[in-house]
């Protein structure tokens, strides 16, 4: 990797998130790439009156100058790291995608923020928003969830929809960290294949990563994905969890479902999340 994407509006859950980042720079020597998007209003919410001319100029002059003092903090406490900033007026989600293609970035850091409905109270709006419209795979860092060490990534695979490329960013990832790779998939009853055609796909798999000899693989057998993922966290614990994009029945059932909570305490993990050229 070359470049991280690092974007942040300088919340408390922003700075545990970056944490992440910075350890996965310096694991990849890649550079950090700070990014903060930033709102105009057309007019003042209070008076209705057309904001005054010069403020856009003044919201950009701040955003640079909190960039400009976290790159110089991280500077100096991370010497070996390399630092660099964009500001930029618009709405996050489409912004951090704009920056992630032009930038050509490998991988987005970003934190979970907190909102009032369930969905937005476990990934948050932005981040959803950014997982559907992101170029590049998006790493996202529960609330509070502390850095540690990957030695492995737990990617869920959904044999029926099966993508190549997803795979191989897996794979890219796994190199570009110097950790193993373990696929796994929940078995249901609803679900299109027995245990011996799944067992004979992913022994093909793992010729495909020659390149890595401790890949591994996974069946776990529940009555729907859901639990599946639950006890895949409870016995696992992974310290990172993968998926593809286009695995949205997983975040559909998770988003929807009672367990939620339980779900998302049993992993407490980072989510890495992979582009796909398989439609939803």
């Amino acid at each position: 990797m070359k470049r991280i994407l690092f974007p942040t509006d300088f919340s408390s859950t922003a700075q545990n998130a970056l944490k992440h980042a910075i350890a996965l720079c310096q694991k990849t020597q890649a550079e950090l790439l700070l990014f903060h998007a930033y709102y105009l209003p057309t007019t003042d919410p209070f008076t209705n009156d057309t904001l005054r001319p010069g403020i856009a100029d003044a919201l950009h002059q701040r955003a640079e100058d909190q960039l400009d003092e976290l790159a110089l903090q991280l500077r100096q406490q991370y010497p070996d790291l390399k630092v660099a900033y964009v500001a930029q007026m618009g709405f996050a989600a489409p912004e951090i995608c704009a920056v992630a293609e032009e930038k050509e970035v490998d991988l987005i850091v970003m934190g979970t923020k907190g909102e009032s409905d369930i969905t937005h109270r476990i990934f948050g709006s932005v981040t959803i928003n950014v997982l559907e419209d992101s170029p590049v795979p998006v790493y996202v860092v529960p609330k509070e969830c502390p850095y540690k060490p990957i030695e492995k990534l737990h990617l869920a695979v959904d044999i029926m929809r099966l993508d190549v490329y997803t795979l191989a960013q897996a794979a890219n990832f796994c190199k570009a960290m110097d950790c193993t790779l373990q696929f796994f998939t929940v078995l249901h009853p609803r679900y299109g294949f027995e245990r011996k055609q799944v067992e004979q796909v992913y022994q093909q798999l793992k010729q495909m990563f020659y390149w890595n000899a401790s890949v591994d693989y996974v069946l776990m057998e529940a009555k729907n994905v859901i639990e599946g993922i639950k006890h895949y966290g409870a016995q696992y614990r992974p310290v990172l969890m993968g998926m593809a994009k286009h695995y949205r029945r997983f975040f559909e059932l998770l988003l929807r479902s009672s367990v939620t909570e339980k779900v998302v305490s049993h992993t407490h993990a980072p989510l890495l999340v992979f582009h796909t050229f398989v439609h939803p």
